[in-house]
């Protein structure tokens, strides 16, 4: 391959005294060159004309889930009020999953998904209910996630053939919504309530359909600037993904991942996955571990340290949110086995009680371990 030159555009370098300049020459996706556009033409190479435009260097990606994003942009209804949506009211959720239905003749029995609702932004000011979505279908499954993907609401048809009924108890880390006064579930599926079920909505998909997404993903990035993405909490499953992308040289964006550990056996599973050197070269890249502590303040599921200024309807008015793992010595493990091997990790912590636990429990694997400075 050889040199390219580009010329004739406003070229923002972001150096430390954020100079433009005119013109940049690259040798194997590598910069070579930056300065004046008679100096570039001296290097042999194909020019490139900007035209005017302005070159800049690739935005990275601070935190999201590559895969997760394709996939939910590729198979779910919007459902996100204004100006990302249309949704007003949950009459419009009804309304948009049943055209779902019509316009894609989805079978019974098959899962229609919805994705965006935020009901502090709704005008009936409170959530969806099993009740609501059953109006959509009872002869379909229907799923709709919040908009920070850490709750959702499930028509009856679902929560059968998620075997949820009066008799379910919460995951630790989760909860699932009852009407008030009763131990009937409502539909609302909070935190590990609702994540332990995500994967089924999605099915496995083929070969051909884990391109498609890769393909549908990197462009949703590039097109904002976004040249190296993050992918946060990957599973096996999704080892399997990249790994195939690897083999296929799909992949045109840098992504960085991290594996998700609930166990000291994940951490485990990412550290032979590292000394066996399988993602060390190419667009894909292990880079650290994943752990979540709490869920989300949109969703009021953030552990606080104090009660919840608007508390939702019917919880008690000492609610905080909660942890995904209550007690410290359970998460000491990951920690401990993270510092020791010198490891990146990324803490989900929203709320104050979270952030207090993640400072206790990474202290105590410093002292654990002796490791205090990578």
């Amino acid at each position: 391959m050889g040199n390219k030159i580009y010329i004739n555009g406003k070229i923002i370098t972001v150096d430390k005294n954020f100079t433009v300049s005119e013109a940049v020459v690259t040798k194997k996706d590598k910069i070579i060159y930056v300065g004046s556009t008679l100096k570039a033409k001296e290097f042999p190479g194909k020019i490139i004309d900007l035209a005017g435009k302005t070159m800049l260097p690739g935005f990275i990606d601070g935190h999201s889930h590559f895969f997760m994003a394709a996939l939910l942009d590729s198979i779910t209804v919007t459902l996100s009020a204004p100006p990302m949506g249309n949704v007003e009211s949950i009459d419009d959720i009804i309304n948009l999953l049943k055209k779902r239905i019509k316009d894609e003749n989805i079978k019974p029995g098959e899962m229609v998904i919805g994705m965006g609702y935020d009901e502090s932004l709704l005008k009936d000011k409170r959530r969806p209910t099993r009740d609501d979505l059953d109006k959509v279908s009872t002869v379909h499954g229907v799923h709709i996630l919040h908009q920070s993907l850490h709750a959702g609401i499930a028509n009856s048809y679902a929560l059968n053939g998620y075997e949820i009924d009066e008799t379910t108890k919460d995951p630790e880390g989760g909860h699932i919504g009852r009407y008030e006064g009763t131990t009937k579930p409502n539909g609302l599926l909070e935190e590990k309530a609702n994540m332990n079920l995500m994967m089924k909505l999605f099915g496995k998909p083929s070969i051909k359909e884990v391109v498609k997404l890769a393909k549908k993903g990197e462009y949703n990035y590039l097109k904002y600037g976004v040249t190296t993405a993050q992918d946060g909490g990957l599973t096996k499953e999704s080892i399997m993904a990249y790994t195939l992308l690897k083999f296929l040289h799909v992949l045109k964006i840098d992504v960085r991942g991290y594996y998700f550990a609930t166990s000291e056996k994940e951490v485990d599973e990412f550290l032979e996955l590292k000394r066996k050197g399988k993602f060390k070269k190419g667009k894909f890249k292990l880079s650290g571990i994943k752990v979540l502590l709490d869920g989300s303040p949109q969703a009021k599921t953030a552990w606080l340290t104090e009660p919840y200024y608007i508390i939702p309807k019917g919880l008690p008015a000492d609610y905080r949110g909660y942890p995904f793992v209550e007690k410290d010595e359970d998460l000491q493990p990951i920690y401990d086995k993270v510092v020791k091997n010198k490891l990146q990790v990324l803490t989900h912590n929203n709320g104050d009680a979270a952030s207090d636990q993640l400072l206790r429990v990474y202290e105590q694997a410093q002292k654990n371990t002796g490791v205090y400075d990578f």
